[in-house]
């Protein structure tokens, strides 16, 4: 699935918490001393999502 969220908008935002739950608060994140992932690379993709990109 792909989803546009250059601006937000209250159905991206459920559908967003229905598939990977609730954003972490500031307070969370600083108690766990940040929270997020490498940025992800892309090696390779099917010829449709090539045309996305």
């Amino acid at each position: 699935m792909i989803l546009d969220t250059t601006y937000s908008s209250k159905t991206n935002n459920h559908l967003i918490n229905d598939l990977v739950g609730k954003s972490y608060s500031f307070f969370d994140s600083f108690k766990m001393k940040g929270i997020g992932s490498n940025k992800m690379i892309i090696d390779d993709a099917s010829q449709i999502l090539n045309n996305m990109i």
